[in-house]
Formats: structure tokens, C-alpha cells, sequence
């Protein structure tokens, strides 16, 4: 499945960005972690601002993603996702209390367990959220994905870079607030220079 998200996320590419993108997602696959899911959700998550809940509740700081909507200003999005997470974590504290208090007992422990030590991941984490901002700021929905690759809990291996698959798919996105389907658009908030497949009605942009 792993396999198939990748190639999803870089195919709107053009096969000499595409191709190395995808070889940069073998790690995560090889080691089965979250973080292509992670990449997907941050793209379905412009659309439907309750997708966040997931970052949220497995890696806590990959949510930055979330406040996009801050700087857009487009606070019933940011409150859809706050809403739906605090939701999840009520109803399942009340399901499952001692499953509930084990995260936030591993939370607790674990709060100066990245690597890089507690002060270059606060710096880290600040980094990100000036970006989502300045993200937001120009509309450039793409830059949420480094964004989340810096507040990485963990950035010791090349297993997180699997992250910046949702490049090409956050640039489609947009805000997630136009009609037309995202498969259709052209890719005009990349950086200049990358090249990106030819869409069917890549005149018809609104």
C-alpha cells in the first residue's frame, strides 16, 4: 500500500523529479512507517481540515500543518480539525481511559527524547510554524510539507524525507476551497523550474 501512496503523491511530476522523489520514499517503505500516510493526510487535509487529527494524535508536532488555516484565516477549517482531535482523544479516553493515560504518561516521559536534544526541537518546531505561516501568507500550500519534515519528532535518518512526497499534491490543493479536481490542475505554486505533467485543461485555471 506504502508503494502505491508514493506513487500517488509524486506522480503529477514529470518523470525527472518524479523518479528521484519516489527512490527518497523507499526508506519509509522498507522500514514501514507512517510517514507517507502522514504525507496523504497533510494533502486530503487542505480539503478536509478533520484529516489533521490523525498527525496529530500519532506525531503531535507533524499537526503544524493545522494552522495553515490560521494564516489563511479560515478559522470554522481550524476549528473542524481542533474540534474532531479533542473529539477522538474525549470519546476515547472515556472507551479506553488506560490506554489514553499511557500516551500521555509516554508523552510526559518522552518530552526531551528527540535526539537533537529538547532546544534545537523547540527551535525546530518554531522554524515550522514561521513557515506554515509564511506558507499561508503567500499561498503556497506546498511548503506545509518541509514545514512538517522540520518539526519531525525524529530527523536522524532519511526515513522523514518521505514527507516531501506531498509536495506535488499540496501544490494541486491549493486552499482546498476551489470546485475543480485536484488531478486536473496544473501545479503553478511548485518552485520555479520543476517540471509537472500536462493536465487536460491546464488552460481552464481559475
Amino acid at each position: 500500500m506504502l508503494l502505491l501512496l508514493a506513487a500517488w503523491l509524486v506522480w503529477p511530476l514529470r518523470w525527472p523529479w518524479a523518479v528521484p522523489l519516489f527512490i527518497y520514499c523507499l526508506p519509509e517503505i522498507l522500514v514501514n512507517n507512517i510517514y507517507l500516510l502522514l504525507a496523504v493526510a497533510a494533502v486530503l487535509g487542505m480539503r478536509w481540515p478533520g484529516v489533521w487529527a490523525f498527525p496529530i494524535l500519532t506525531k503531535v508536532t507533524l499537526g503544524v500543518g493545522l494552522l495553515w488555516f490560521v494564516g489563511r484565516r479560515q478559522w470554522r477549517n481550524f476549528v473542524i480539525g481542533a474540534a474532531l482531535t479533542l473529539a477522538i482523544v474525549a470519546v476515547g479516553y472515556v472507551v479506553h481511559p488506560q490506554e489514553w493515560k499511557a500516551w500521555f504518561e509516554f508523552l510526559m516521559s518522552n518530552r526531551e527524547g528527540t535526539k537533537d536534544g529538547i532546544a534545537l526541537f523547540a527551535f525546530r518546531c518554531s522554524v515550522a510554524i514561521a513557515l506554515v505561516f509564511l506558507a499561508a501568507r503567500f499561498h503556497l500550500p506546498w511548503l506545509v510539507a518541509p514545514a512538517m519534515l522540520i518539526a519531525s519528532p525524529v530527523l536522524v535518518s532519511i526515513v522523514p524525507v518521505a514527507l516531501l512526497a506531498a509536495i506535488p499534491r499540496l501544490a494541486m490543493s491549493g486552499s482546498g476551497s476551489n470546485a475543480v479536481s485536484w488531478s486536473r490542475r496544473r501545479l503553478t505554486r511548485l518552485p520555479r523550474g520543476v517540471p509537472v505533467r500536462p493536465t487536460m485543461n491546464a488552460s481552464t485555471d481559475p
